[in-house]
C-alpha cells in the first residue's frame, strides 16, 4: 500500500475512532459527571473543537488519497469534511441559540431546536457510515 493511500486510511480510521469515543465516552461520562447546565457548556465548547479536529482530519486524509490518484475516496472524504465545516459553522451556532432560548423558557424554540439537533445527529452518523464505506474503499 503507497504511503499517501495508508496515511488516508490512518487518518481515516482516527476520525472514526475519535467519533466513535467521543459518543461513547466522553459525552455520556460529561453528563454523569457535571450538573446538566456545566455539562451542556462544556460539550459546546468541545464541539467546536471536535468538528474543526474531526474537519483538517478529514481534508488531510482527502488530500493524501487525493496524491495516491484515489479520487473516489478522495471524493467522498472531502465530503464528509465538508459535513464537519457545515455542522460547525451553520448547524451549531443555530442549535445553541435555539437551546438558550429553550432554557430560558421559551417554548416556541424546542421544536427548532429538536429539528435541528436531529439533524445534526444524523449527519453525524451519516458521516461516521460514510468514513467505515471509505475506509474499506482505502484497504482494498
Amino acid at each position: 500500500m503507497p504511503a499517501s493511500v495508508l496515511a488516508a486510511f490512518a487518518l481515516v480510521c482516527a476520525v472514526i475512532g475519535g467519533m466513535l469515543f467521543f459518543a461513547g465516552a466522553v459525552a455520556p461520562t460529561i453528563f454523569r459527571v457535571l450538573p446538566q447546565q456545566q455539562a451542556g457548556a462544556f460539550l459546546r465548547a468541545l464541539f467546536r473543537i471536535y468538528y474543526l479536529v474531526f474537519a483538517g482530519a478529514s481534508a488531510l486524509a482527502a488530500g493524501a488519497a487525493l496524491l495516491a490518484g484515489r479520487v473516489p475516496e478522495a471524493a467522498l472524504i472531502a465530503l464528509v469534511a465538508a459535513g464537519f465545516v457545515l455542522a460547525r459553522q451553520g448547524l451549531m451556532p443555530r442549535i445553541n441559540v435555539l437551546r438558550d432560548r429553550v432554557l430560558a423558557g421559551d417554548r416556541s424554540a424546542e421544536g427548532a431546536f429538536n429539528a435541528l439537533h436531529r439533524t445534526s445527529v444524523w449527519l453525524n452518523g451519516f458521516q461516521l457510515i460514510g468514513l467505515g464505506l471509505i475506509a474499506w474503499m482505502l484497504a482494498r
